[in-house]
């Protein structure tokens, strides 16, 4: 009896239904996927079910998104008896932050009967880019290293990467794929960095004409997006009279594209130039009215024209009143709209001129009217056409017979890398933003690039070093071009092995110290900081042709073969006089010191070699080996707790608070040798 009851009951409720019923049967969308957007449709299927007509204005659809504000909609059409219809909310969701969403859709209307069918659930899933691991990569010294092209689940997905060390030859960071370079290593040991590719998905709008102000809500995450503005083509005057008016086309719109900042949840207000919308002037004449066409311009904090961040002028429009000679409007666009043609010419009273950035364009002769801020003059309604000016930052004027002037395009100064482009556009305006949206930090993807040394000295440990020369230093026709990368060479490799170089021969040339000796710093370029650092046990011999065998076969009177260490980055130091009354100006860039031993040096040499441009003028510090040096002392030369052998050298033109030639500390004792030596303390 008891099932029996319910069974009435049941069939009670479902008779009940089908009278008065609306059912949300199903949903389209939005869907789970990757580079979901904050323009995200929302579409459900809305079923009558029952026997009678639903009148719109009775069914309101609901939806909000992870239990937030409510968006409304009610039926647009009625709903007749039995038929569904897909409903689409006209407010976008914005689901472009990766992560879970619930979706809630509910219908409502009075009289239903059946609430159970009302109400969709489910959930969306916006899912990070996925990106392939890139290979580590192991190269030599100076070996090709190909483009290495990055790969994701998704399309439309831009790279940018950064590189840890800057020394084997790639850049600290770009955008896209990496680009080929040349791997270098000047060092003894293999040199690696690490290279770490965040993807982004980059994500596109485009606004075309609609007459009306459009708007776009900055997504969270971005700060700053990309903008192609477009202004409006002018009208064009056509006849189709072949021989006796010639088809006199609107002046084409401009195109601006810039990058312009903007934080998250910003309301950006878009207005895209058509014929006469948007700023463009009226058109005069007899038979036709050619209309200017309007500026697309970007607004920010309101709806004004004071309020415009970028503007593309729009074009004038044109003219026909010569038989044989076009007469179309000035193009729009470039920090000064074209003037307008009247017979092919574009000089006289006739023509509306362009506007520029602080004025209207003028128009021709009354009752043509100038182009104003935003706006483009009226023509004046002489002959068959005359065309209005083009809307823009400023607009183009009116003109009294032909083409109407363009409007200017504007960037506010916020804006960075400005194009501005002058009659571009065909037909109505466009304006497309575009933006790129990190995922997260842990979908970056880190791989390393080695470059391995090449560098060696022959087999009695001696590097070759010739000014101008890419070899690995075994030989003089292979040497090195740059003490400073041999004597890098040289640490690393006795570090390793000691004794593995214990010479270095220098042919004559100017070397410049490239590298700082600091222990936080060592081997990196740091300006006056650079110097050249002894190496223990490490024997230096300058003045070489280049050809020698041995070195008895230096001849070390030879001036032209001098090899010079000198701290002069510009080579503009200006030396005059001697003893007291010496003086050296333009150093103010100079290496604070040439040559540095700090500490053990054991049998290390210097020999045969001129030192100068040292400018030792600083009261700070660096720390080299544990040991505090001071930028006051030693231009020339600066001993700390260290005694090499210098021995045939020239100390000259250095300067310092104290011992501009040589500073020795901490009980150092260098043994200044042969009889030859020219030693001097300036």
């Amino acid at each position: 009896m008891k099932k029996y009851l319910l069974f009435i009951l049941v069939s009670c409720i479902a008779n009940l239904a089908l009278a008065q019923d609306v059912w949300l049967q199903n949903y389209f969308s939005p869907n789970s996927g990757i580079k979901l957007s904050n323009l995200e449709s929302v579409t459900v299927l809305v079923n009558n079910n029952s026997a009678v007509i639903m009148p719109s204005n009775t069914i309101q659809v609901n939806y909000t998104i992870n239990g937030g504000a409510t968006v409304s909609q009610m039926l647009s059409s009625n709903l007749t008896a039995g038929a569904s219809w897909n409903f689409t909310f006209s407010v976008k969701a914005n689901l472009s932050a990766y992560g879970t969403y619930a979706i809630k859709v509910w219908v409502v209307r009075a009289g239903d009967t059946n609430s159970l069918n009302n109400t969709l659930e489910w959930t969306v899933q916006n899912d990070c880019i996925v990106m392939n691991q890139p290979q580590n990569i192991i190269v030599n010294h100076n070996a090709q290293v190909p483009v290495v092209n990055f790969t994701s689940s998704a399309s439309s997905v831009v790279y940018s990467w950064t590189n840890s060390n800057s020394s084997i030859g790639l850049a600290v960071s770009g955008n896209g794929n990496l680009p080929s370079f040349t791997a270098i290593n000047k060092r003894g040991k293999p040199v690696s960095a690490s290279v770490t590719v965040t993807p982004k998905y980059n994500n596109t709008h485009t606004f075309g004409y609609t007459g009306t102000m459009q708007t776009f809500v900055v997504p969270a995450g971005v700060t700053s997006i990309k903008i192609d503005a477009k202004g409006a083509q002018g009208g064009s005057a056509i006849y189709n009279q072949p021989g006796t008016k010639p088809d006199d086309i609107g002046g084409k719109g401009g195109r601006v594209t810039a990058e312009y900042p903007v934080t998250a949840g910003q309301t950006i207000n878009i207005f895209v130039g058509g014929l006469g919308y948007n700023g463009g002037g009226n058109g005069g004449g007899g038979i036709a009215q050619p209309l200017g066409g309007g500026a697309s311009d970007i607004r920010i904090g309101g709806i004004t024209l004071t309020d415009r961040v970028i503007v593309a002028g729009g074009g004038g429009g044109g003219g026909n009143n010569c038989s044989a000679n076009a007469e179309p409007g000035g193009a729009g666009g470039g920090l000064v709209g074209e003037t307008g043609y009247q017979c092919n010419s574009q000089t006289g009273t006739a023509v509306g001129q362009g506007g520029n950035q602080s004025a209207g364009g003028l128009s021709g002769t009354s009752p043509a009217t100038a182009g104003a801020f935003g706006v483009g003059g009226n023509a004046g309604g002489a002959g068959t056409a005359s065309g209005g000016g083009g809307g823009g930052y400023y607009g183009g004027g009116g003109a009294a017979f032909g083409g109407g002037g363009g409007g200017s395009s504007y960037t506010d100064p916020l804006a960075t890398a400005v194009q501005h482009t002058q009659g571009f556009q065909d037909g109505v305006g466009e304006v497309t933003i575009s933006y790129n949206i990190d995922c997260t930090p842990s979908n970056s993807k880190t791989f390393s690039i080695t470059v391995n040394p090449t560098s060696e000295p022959n087999a009695n440990g001696i590097l070759f070093v010739k000014k101008g020369s890419t070899g690995t230093g075994n030989a003089w026709n292979n040497a090195s071009g740059e003490l400073a990368d041999a004597l890098l060479v040289a640490k690393d490799l006795n570090d390793i092995v000691a004794g593995s170089v214990k010479e270095i021969w220098v042919a004559k040339g100017t070397y410049k110290p490239m590298y700082s000796p600091a222990d936080n710093n060592f081997g990196n370029p740091a300006g006056r900081d650079n110097t050249f650092l002894m190496v223990n046990n490490v024997k230096l011999y300058g003045n070489f042709a280049g050809t020698e065998n041995t070195l008895f076969d230096r001849n070390l009177n030879l001036t032209e073969n001098k090899s010079i260490l000198s701290g002069d980055f510009n080579n503009n130091d200006l030396i005059t006089g001697s003893g007291s009354t010496l003086s050296i100006t333009n150093n103010s860039e100079n290496a604070y010191h040439v040559l540095l031993s700090v500490g053990a040096i054991g049998t290390a040499e210097l020999n045969g070699f001129t030192l100068t441009g040292g400018n030792a003028n600083d009261i700070t510090a660096i720390i080299i080996n544990g040991t505090t040096i001071w930028r006051i002392y030693g231009g020339g030369v600066y001993n700390n707790n260290s005694s090499p052998i210098i021995s045939q050298s020239i100390i000259s033109g250095n300067a310092s608070g104290t011992g501009s030639g040589m500073f020795n500390n901490s009980s150092s004792n260098p043994i200044i040798s042969q009889s030859t030596t020219e030693f001097f303390y300036d």
